[in-house]
């Protein structure tokens, strides 16, 4: 179902269902964004990209005038946690037009649709892991407590497993297990310092963990989901798009879709960027 407002279009749909032309056009958006690996060739680079969309998970997109500008994709699978059965998300690729970095639709599109994930099968209990540049791990940890990552004192050994059993799952041999990072095929742009005390504290702990992350490295973390840590996550995005000035004095955001009032895998809703 696509939603439209003015010239921009939102649309939710199974990560299997979008055509190569589909696939081609968010790969060649996300590289507009973050670049390559020297070394690291464009068309094998996009074969493991459509690689990542054979899975079960649906994808979150917005387009103006036929022109990508931002897209998100959450999978999911069953896991074992402790002899219990769990629904692991495992998002992936988070990009948004830099011209709408103050605006809080893609943490809105993130929570939207990781709500729906969480739909089949219903009562599992829920946990997320990802591998993640500074950016995002600032967004998700501002959002979802507790988060964990391989240095964290709390992590138990039961969930420390589960991190690197996740890991592997998503990485492949690109997973470190004895750091719990992954290399990426990208190299991440350069950061800005956060304005905020609170950001600061996280991009610190961030480059602790992950020092180096400017040479294509990304932080694994592993953390367990509540309806209240994503109600959290969706007040903290309208929070951020109303506290951060317009794009450009005197400017409002631009009109985005509204969430219709029926969820289905193939309907629409209503950080920076993480992914290989």
């Amino acid at each position: 179902m696509n939603l439209v407002q003015a010239a921009l279009a939102s649309q939710t749909r199974s990560a299997r269902a979008l055509s190569r032309d589909q696939l081609r056009a968010l790969w060649s958006f996300r590289l507009s964004l973050i670049s390559l690996k020297p070394g690291v060739d464009p068309e094998d680079d996009f074969s493991a990209f459509v690689r990542e969309f054979d899975h079960d998970g649906l994808v979150w997109s917005l387009v103006e005038d036929g022109v990508v500008r931002g897209f998100h994709m959450q999978r999911y699978a069953e896991v074992d946690r402790g002899g219990r059965r769990h629904l692991a998300l495992l998002p992936e690729y988070g990009f948004i037009d830099p011209d709408l970095r103050s605006h809080p639709i893609l943490p809105l599109a993130v929570a939207w649709i990781t709500s729906l994930c969480t739909l089949p099968p219903p009562g599992l209990p829920v946990v997320m892991a990802a591998g993640v540049y500074p950016a995002s791990y600032i967004a998700y940890a501002r959002a979802v407590r507790p988060l964990w990552t391989w240095g964290s004192p709390e992590l138990t050994a039961e969930d420390r497993e589960l991190l690197v059993r996740l890991g592997r799952r998503v990485a492949g041999a690109a997973f470190d297990p004895q750091t719990g990072t992954v290399v990426a095929r990208t190299i991440p742009a350069p950061a800005r310092q956060p304005a905020s005390a609170e950001g600061r504290r996280l991009f610190s702990a961030y480059e602790q963990q992950n020092p180096d992350w400017q040479d294509g490295r990304m932080l694994f973390f592993l953390a367990p989901l509540s309806a209240r840590t994503l109600a959290r996550g969706a007040w903290h995005a309208l929070e951020r798009g109303g506290a951060v000035s317009p794009r450009s004095a005197g400017a409002p955001h631009p009109p985005v879709p509204a969430p219709p009032r029926a969820a289905g895998p193939d309907s629409g809703p209503p950080r920076a960027e993480h992914g290989t």
